[in-house]
């Protein structure tokens, strides 16, 4: 029984692998590309009206209470950084290409080219 049902799903992942993946229902539109547009606008309002309202010195201040914590301007550069590696990593998969991010080849690189995007 076992070895039937193994073998029924080897020949369904077989016989989908030529296929295109299966989209969701949507019902409500939440992913309709205009729906997803308006809420990036609004993302991107919110955002503006936060980052106005920061005061010159506030960009300097610790996000920590411990000295080697980050300020927001290291906070908010680290988060820029990494969004726009996670954003070139996703285009690359999609295009079936590997994954390089300038200054990682090991794990042990994160720190230092963090720290250089942040800078």
């Amino acid at each position: 029984m076992i070895i039937a049902e193994e073998q029924q799903i080897e020949e369904e992942v077989a016989s989908s692998e030529d296929k295109p993946l299966a989209l969701f229902d949507d019902r409500i539109g939440a992913f309709a590309a205009y729906t997803i547009a308006a809420d990036l606008l609004k993302l991107r309002e919110i955002y503006a009206g936060y980052l106005m309202r920061i005061t010159d010195d506030a960009w300097a201040r610790r996000t920590e209470r411990r000295a080697c914590g980050w300020t927001l301007l290291e906070t908010l550069a680290h988060l820029d950084a990494i969004s726009g590696m996670f954003n070139t990593s996703v285009e690359l998969a999609l295009a079936s290409q590997p994954i390089i991010v300038p200054g990682i080849t090991t794990r042990s690189d994160l720190r230092a080219a963090n720290r250089a995007a942040i800078d």
